[in-house]
């Protein structure tokens, strides 16, 4: 797939609302001539700074970490805008940045996913179903709460040590006998 659009990264202190002798790392992403900004919230001396080499000057330990660091972030904005790509969207400075910062996509949780289904489930299941949704919901909510010890968990977190654990978790408080059968 070729691509049309013209991107550039370029990383540049902010020197304005911080201390003299100061500096905020920023990264700026263009695309075909549209800006977004970023802020590594990294705070650096000013005469630290090599601007064409686009790095911390010296080969202290702080300014190998700090640049080991900016290489970090910087591959993460590129693999940001290779993936928006990939994807076939359509791809602007300002997308390339809410993918980075972890903001395009949604993650639902638990408690997301029980009232999207109860509004859809209320109209077309029996009263008593709708019941026996409800309490299988309480029993997961309970197991979070017992397992995890906070009030919701995200989807992208469930895996099978999840589902074992609430399966046990039902059996050992509520008596619950699961028989497995293989074929």
């Amino acid at each position: 797939m070729v691509s049309s659009n013209t991107y550039s990264l370029l990383i540049w202190l902010y020197t304005q609302k911080i201390e003299p002798g100061y500096a905020i790392i920023y990264f700026r992403i263009t695309i075909n001539s549209k800006r977004s900004n970023i802020s590594l919230n990294k705070k650096i001396k000013i005469d630290s700074w090599d601007n064409s080499k686009s790095k911390i000057k010296g080969n202290s330990n702080e300014a190998r970490v700090l640049n080991q660091f900016i290489k970090e972030e910087e591959a993460k904005v590129s693999n940001a805008y290779r993936e928006l790509e990939l994807e076939g969207k359509l791809i602007t400075s300002q997308r390339v940045k809410a993918r980075y910062l972890g903001l395009d996509t949604q993650n639902y949780s638990f408690t997301d996913l029980f009232k999207y289904y109860n509004s859809l489930a209320k109209d077309k299941v029996t009263k008593d179903t709708l019941n026996h949704y409800m309490t299988t919901q309480n029993y997961i909510l309970e197991y979070i709460e017992s397992r995890y010890k906070t009030t919701n968990v995200f989807l992208k977190e469930l895996d099978y040590k999840f589902i074992s654990g609430f399966e046990l978790f039902l059996y050992e408080t509520r008596n619950f006998c699961f028989t497995l059968l293989f074929v």
